[in-house]
């Protein structure tokens, strides 16, 4: 284990070597490791090639090792293998778990099959709750942020509604994900009001809150509303990053107020 910390790849794979030569068979523990190193340093066929060789062995993978493949084919872009994984687990008798769940919902919001995770989640409800499983606010952050990507933001505010419901309150992310969404749509009566229930949630807010904001003003034109937004974000000891003055440089010379384009690259040079 302190071989893969080290990301020492090549001495990993001569030490695991070395135990086949020797005749020690390496076991789950063993096997999970090396395999999850290996992906973790990009080494996917070596890892993929493990895989093949511990079935071969006749050990039987556990869920570390289930979700380490999974997350591989998820990042990928290859959900149906992913789920065939998933499937063949099931049939292993091996009880997934919350990572599990939320690397299957992140692979589907990726590929923007935003209404199978939908399903999906609906599906293992009743087996979240048998299994003794938690659904986490990671997991419906996920889902929440596939709507916004499919540009569905009254969507995501049912969603937001149900999870209320189940005892689950948005968190920051939430809310700015809420923000970003309705502000991408033009809706920025929408995002300001859920701007408004991040303050009386007593949450704090954050240099992408603000973005997600400045971005919507700047994208109707409407640079004295953005401006105002910048100017506030001295209230919350929060200073604009280079993003942002992107943001605002870039909707200005839009609106052909080279003036006020130049005197905020002035002051961000400043800053820097």
């Amino acid at each position: 284990m302190g071989v893969l910390s080290m990301a020492n790849a090549k001495r990993a794979k001569d030490l695991f070597s070395m135990m086949l030569s020797e005749g020690i068979m390496p076991n789950q523990y063993t096997y999970s490791v090396l395999l999850n190193g290996f992906f973790r340093q990009g080494l996917k066929t070596d890892g993929f090639e493990l895989y093949e060789k511990m079935k071969l062995d006749g050990v039987f993978p556990d869920i570390y090792t289930y979700n380490s493949l999974i997350n591989v084919y998820c990042g990928d872009g290859k959900v149906n293998k992913a789920f065939e994984l998933f499937d063949e687990m099931c049939r292993n008798g091996l009880v997934y778990n919350v990572v599990t769940y939320n690397t299957l919902i992140r692979g589907l919001c990726q590929e923007k099959r935003v209404l199978e995770a939908e399903k999906f989640v609906d599906q293992m409800k009743g087996a979240i709750k048998s299994y003794g499983l938690t659904p986490t606010s990671i997991m419906y952050n996920t889902l929440i942020a596939g709507f916004a990507r499919a540009g569905n933001p009254s969507k995501i505010v049912d969603f937001v509604r149900e999870t209320e419901e189940r005892g689950i309150y948005p968190s920051k992310v939430t809310y700015t994900i809420l923000i970003d969404a309705f502000a991408r749509s033009n809706d920025m009566e929408k995002a300001l009001e859920v701007f408004s229930r991040t303050h009386k949630a007593a949450l704090s807010v954050d240099l992408c809150t603000y973005g997600a904001l400045i971005h919507g003003w700047c994208n109707q034109g409407n640079m004295k509303e953005a401006s105002a937004l910048l100017l506030s974000m001295s209230e919350y000891h929060l200073q604009p990053n280079e993003v942002i003055y992107n943001m605002m440089i870039f909707g200005y010379c839009k609106e052909d107020s080279s003036y006020r384009a130049l005197k905020l690259l002035k002051e961000w040079l400043r800053m820097e």
